[in-house]
């Protein structure tokens, strides 16, 4: 902001700092935000509308719904950078902190919360996510049930669509780009928020 409004002024960093901090403004998050086209807004609402009706109609015929979504955590997910007195300098050993790549997928129910999770030392692929689904078939005890996921290309593979088949789970797809609409990912904003110290 300073450099942009005085491009000939020279000032160091922490003199940057205390003057923005002396007037009210602070460091915060950049908020990414996608512009859409009109068209686009319309197939977002027709698609919505679809995921709607379907809901509605698990709640009238007392059909449970579940959430289900995977969470990857690596030593990326630490937090980078913070705020530090002056000469005060923080180190992180980093085999102190290291597990290498973990994910983990997760299904809860609006009624009953945590329904199943497990966690994996690789990404979401059929070898981990069949044995997840009959667990959560064994859970609802066969019963039909709704499973809200997003699009990821896993969860529409031939063998495990042929899974909800076999087993009357009704898969219910977000919209891409539209994590929102998954109650899950306020679970999974709290976690990372958690390690986000």
């Amino acid at each position: 902001m300073f450099h942009r409004k005085y491009p000939n002024k020279k000032i160091s960093e922490s003199d940057l700092r205390r003057l923005y901090l002396s007037n009210g403004i602070r460091q915060k998050q950049i908020k990414a935000e996608k512009r859409l086209s009109n068209r686009t807004i319309s197939t977002f609402e027709f698609q919505k509308q679809e995921i709607l009706k379907k809901l509605r109609e698990a709640k009238q015929n007392g059909i449970p719904v579940l959430f289900c979504d995977e969470i990857a955590f690596t030593k990326r997910s630490l937090l980078m950078k913070t705020w530090s007195p002056r000469n005060v300098y923080f180190r992180l050993d980093q085999s102190e902190i290291y597990s290498g790549f973990r994910t983990a997928i997760v299904a809860v129910s609006p009624d009953g919360g945590l329904v199943h999770w497990t966690a994996e030392e690789k990404v979401t692929c059929i070898k981990n996510f069949m044995p997840f689904i009959q667990t959560l078939i064994q859970r609802m005890d066969g019963r039909p049930f709704c499973l809200f996921l997003d699009q990821l290309s896993v969860h529409k593979s031939a063998e495990v669509m042929s899974l909800y088949e076999s087993h009357r789970i009704t898969p219910i797809f977000n919209i891409g780009g539209c994590p929102d609409y998954n109650c899950i990912e306020t679970v999974f904003a709290h976690c990372l928020s958690l390690i986000h110290i």
